[in-house]
């Protein structure tokens, strides 16, 4: 079954005469089909290669405009089967918020640099579904050279986190976005919608972030503090190798 996701109150969804679309779906029909497709071009692996693990249990939304399929996401609440590389997630964390936890992963575009606004608003409406069904919390593993971008977004760096991707095998860094209402991020135009939000200081007792959560690492550097897992690892700035 297939449903057009409602954005956020006030998001402009046409782009020079062209239509947005927004659909979320499960594992199997056209949309899905069209997700795969997507997913094989980008990451360059055989189309029946694109099926993932956890792919049966998560939702999965295709951004088009009119009918070109261009971005590609899937949202996987944790209360529904594993996440994605969850081994290397904070288990307290996962323990204590289960209920209000979903991991997006597989988030791809067929021309990332063109579609950088769209992909914006693409996230924005994801994340505007999955809070509407009591996500609050989205935890999720990055790349290390993709860092930046998901701070510019609002999502927060876990110290002691970094870990090579048992699938893709890349430097790769845990961090994550709450619906706290105290914080500024892209996803500000949803945050009149959610009446029970999750704060910073409920998350303290169960995970660590970098000391640099709340702000923008300088470019091409990441914090000593993300590979180091000792309490007392200060935020020292190292040049990304």
């Amino acid at each position: 079954m297939e449903w057009n996701c409602v954005e956020p109150p006030g998001l402009t969804t046409s782009f020079e005469e062209l239509v947005l679309k927004i659909i979320r779906t499960h594992d199997s029909g056209p949309v899905y089909n069209d997700i795969l497709a997507i997913r094989s071009q980008v990451y360059k692996i055989p189309l029946e290669d694109a099926r993932a693990k956890g792919d049966e249990y998560s939702h999965h939304y295709c951004a088009y405009l009119d009918t070109q399929p261009v971005i590609v996401i899937r949202a996987t609440q944790a209360k529904m089967g594993e996440l994605d590389c969850e081994a290397y997630l904070p288990a307290p964390l996962i323990t204590a918020f289960r209920n209000k936890i979903a991991s997006t992963t597989r988030f791809c575009s067929i021309n990332r640099k063109a579609m950088m606004n769209l992909s914006t608003i693409f996230l924005q409406t994801v994340t505007f579904d999955q809070t509407n069904q009591g996500m609050r919390l989205d935890l999720i593993d990055v790349r290390e050279d993709m860092v930046r971008y998901y701070q510019r977004l609002g999502y927060m760096p876990v110290s002691g986190s970094f870990f090579i991707h048992p699938h893709w095998k890349t430097r790769s860094i845990v961090m994550l976005f709450v619906a706290d209402l105290s914080l500024d991020s892209a996803f500000n135009p949803i945050r009149p919608t959610i009446k029970d939000p999750l704060t910073l200081q409920e998350l303290a007792p169960y995970v660590r972030l970098c000391d640099y959560a709340q702000k923008i690492l300088p470019k091409n550097q990441t914090c000593q503090c993300l590979t180091n897992t000792s309490e007392d690892t200060t935020c020292t700035l190292l040049e990304m190798s």
